[in-house]
């Protein structure tokens, strides 16, 4: 798979479990696989807006996108860094309205 192909599947997962779960766009982006449970994925306080701990339920559909990810670390690395979360959200959206062909 290209490289901006494997960017965009990243970008459809991270989608999907913004739909699913309501999370910030930062807290899902940064998601790692040590916040997942069986049954929740656990954000620890320093990622939430509000400084605390915060839990959701893993539902059916939220487990099987984030057991795609990683066994380890992150599970949507930026391109250029593993150790950075996905970024470039907007060049992601705008190659995504091109091959679905949406224009402003």
């Amino acid at each position: 798979m290209c490289k901006a192909c494997d960017h965009l599947s990243i970008f459809g997962r991270i989608v999907r479990l913004l739909l699913l779960t309501g999370q910030r766009r930062g807290e899902i982006a940064a998601l790692r696989a040590e916040w997942i449970s069986e049954s929740a994925i656990t954000f620890p306080s320093w990622i939430t807006k509000n400084g605390r701990e915060h839990s959701i339920p893993l539902g059916r559909f939220t487990a099987s996108i984030v057991s795609q990810g990683v066994q380890a670390g992150l599970l949507f690395p930026a391109r250029a860094a593993e150790k950075t979360p996905f970024n470039g959200f907007s060049k992601s959206k705008r190659k995504l309205d091109e091959l679905i062909g949406f224009s402003n």
